[in-house]
């Protein structure tokens, strides 16, 4: 009979130690607690990106943008790059469209780029302004001639007329000659072939 009764003590001690269960208006806030940890934590991590991503700023103290110095003298370029930390080194010049010899037309990395200080940037300096080529445009009418003119980095001259067995404002000559290289912005004087009626007399300007 001691037996019985010592196995009523212990599973009597046994119901008093276990918890009873959680209440269930308790889990509700800690569902709600948790959720409310999930989403500040998603918010934060997600401004941070954000922030890191949009942020025209450097990201570390020793970074710096590099300034724009394409169309300045290489030497000026050279002095505001060494300001703004950077190493400068040339590479070889070439001849351009525009850019009069010694300015720089190209820079490598391009500006605005974020680089380490100490980076060292190429630049490219004009070997002066290329020659072109004048442009065929024989047996085109006039008014189409004038613009290829103008696109090909030539300036429109004087338009003389000739005679010609031809029909009227057609280009019979071009001065100086086609294919004849000559700097960019030269006087380009176009001969076109007369008619009796519609053409203006020898030697006038076109006037825009």
């Amino acid at each position: 009979m001691k037996f019985g009764r010592r196995r009523s003590t212990l599973a009597s001690e046994r119901t008093e130690a276990e918890p009873g269960p959680e209440p269930a208006a308790g889990r509700p806030a800690r569902h709600i607690a948790r959720d409310l940890g999930l989403l500040l934590l998603i918010f934060v991590v997600g401004f941070s990106i954000a922030f890191i991503w949009l942020s025209p700023g450097p990201l570390l103290a020793s970074d710096h943008s590099t300034p724009d110095v394409v169309g300045m003298p290489g030497d000026q370029a050279e002095v505001l790059l060494a300001q703004a930390g950077f190493k400068t080194k040339r590479a070889e010049s070439r001849q351009h469209p525009t850019y009069d010899q010694g300015t720089v037309i190209w820079q490598d990395p391009a500006a605005g780029t974020i680089l380490p200080e100490g980076t060292p940037v190429t630049l490219t300096v004009s070997d002066g302004i290329a020659p072109y080529a004048v442009p065929d445009v024989s047996l085109l009418p006039l008014d189409l001639a004038a613009r290829v003119i103008e696109a090909s980095g030539f300036r429109m001259s004087k338009v003389d007329t000739a005679r010609s067995s031809g029909p009227a404002g057609i280009v019979v000559e071009v001065r100086p000659a086609v294919g004849s290289v000559q700097p960019a912005g030269t006087s380009i004087q176009l001969v076109v072939s007369a008619s009796k009626r519609a053409l203006p007399p020898a030697s006038e300007e076109i006037h825009r």
